[in-house]
C-alpha cells in the first residue's frame, strides 16, 4: 500500500557576488552548528569553518599577481563544492522528516524550493545487488528509530536480519527461486512499534 509524502527540495540558488557568498555560507553554518537535525554533516562544520575563513581571506586581498586571483578562484571552488555537498546531506536528512521536510531544511539555512509529492510504499521489497539478496525499504517512522527486520519461508518461524538505524536494509543469503515474507518493526526513543504488514519477495 502506498502512501502520499510530501518532501521538499534543496534550493541550490548560489548567490553569484563573493561577498554575498561569503555571507551565505556563514549563514548556513551557523545554522548547521548545534544543529540537533544534522548530527553528521559531510564535510565537517569545521572544515567548512576553514573554507569558508580562507575564501573570505581572498576578498580583501588586492589582486595585482594573476597568482593571487588563482588562489582566490580555488578557495571559493572550495566553498561551492562543500555547500553542494552541504545541500545533499540537508536534502538526505529533510527526505526522512516526511512532513518536517520544509522546516528541517529552513532550519539548515538553505532554501526551499517547490515542494514535490512522491508516492512513496509504506512498505516494499526488491531485488538486492547479488543472486540470494533482498532490499527492503520502509517508510521512516521517527527521525531517529532503531528497525527489527525480520524473514521466513512460512510466515510462521521467523529469522532475525541485521538491526539498523535506517528505514532499509539488504539481506543476504536467502535461496534464489524461493518466496520470503518480511516484516519490520521499529523502537523510537518514546516507544516499542508493532510488527508492520507482511510482504512477499521472490527472491532471485
Amino acid at each position: 500500500m502506498a502512501t502520499s509524502l510530501t518532501i521538499a527540495r534543496v534550493a541550490l540558488g548560489l548567490p553569484r557576488a563573493n561577498k554575498d557568498l561569503v555571507a551565505f555560507s556563514k549563514n548556513v553554518l551557523a545554522a548547521l552548528t548545534n544543529n540537533a537535525h544534522f548530527p553528521s554533516p559531510d564535510p565537517t562544520l569545521a572544515v567548512f569553518s576553514t573554507d569558508i575563513t580562507a575564501f573570505d581571506q581572498t576578498e580583501t586581498t588586492s589582486f595585482k599577481d594573476p597568482s593571487e586571483t588563482a588562489q582566490r578562484n580555488t578557495t571559493k571552488l572550495k566553498v561551492v563544492q562543500d555547500l553542494h555537498h552541504l545541500a545533499d546531506y540537508v536534502q538526505s536528512i529533510a527526505e526522512t522528516a516526511g512532513d518536517n521536510s520544509v522546516a528541517v531544511i529552513t532550519s539548515s539555512g538553505f532554501n526551499v524550493r517547490k515542494r514535490a509529492v512522491v508516492d512513496k510504499p509504506a512498505f516494499a521489497a526488491k531485488d538486492g545487488p547479488t543472486s540470494g539478496s533482498v532490499r527492503l525499504a520502509a517508510k521512516a517512522v521517527a527521525h531517529v528509530a532503531t528497525y527489527y527486520w525480520e524473514y521466513s519461508l512460512d510466515a510462521k518461524t521467523w529469522t532475525r536480519a541485521p538491526d539498523t538505524l535506517k528505514a532499509g536494509v539488504t539481506i543476504s543469503g536467502l535461496t534464489p527461486g524461493q518466496l520470503y515474507s518480511f516484516r519490520f518493526r521499529a523502537l523510537t526513543r518514546t516507544q516499542a512499534g508493532d510488527f508492520s504488514q507482511i510482504i512477499t519477495h521472490s527472491v532471485r
